[in-house]
């Protein structure tokens, strides 16, 4: 489904752990948006955006439930281009995909 991609790609499953000043960013786009390079870094053709080039270590993908071939690129950027004034940025206290419950735990 990656556009320009005309070999293997290398899977890992799993959320991209961010390194300290990175915040995780959700980018819904349509598959004909990422572009996978030669050098299996991904270019993101986000309509009124520059294009973003991420590296893979930083990404992971999934289609979503719709039927138009949607998918979800999740991936760690700079926090300075992320947060700021409109765009707040929100520390989680438990990993991607838990959350706090009794008895005081991250929980699934």
């Amino acid at each position: 489904l990656i556009l320009n991609t005309t070999s293997i790609v290398n899977l890992h499953v799993g959320v991209p752990t961010c390194k300290s000043g990175q915040v995780l960013v959700d980018y819904k786009l349509h598959y004909r948006h990422i572009w996978r390079q030669e050098s299996e870094s991904v270019l993101l053709k986000i309509p009124g955006k520059p294009d973003m080039l991420l590296v893979p270590e930083d990404i992971c993908l999934d289609l979503t439930s719709d039927d138009d071939y949607t998918m979800v690129v999740r991936a760690c950027r700079p926090e300075e281009l992320v947060c700021g004034k409109g765009h707040p940025c929100i520390r989680k206290c438990c990993p991607d995909g838990e959350s706090y419950i009794a008895p005081k735990t991250c929980q699934n």
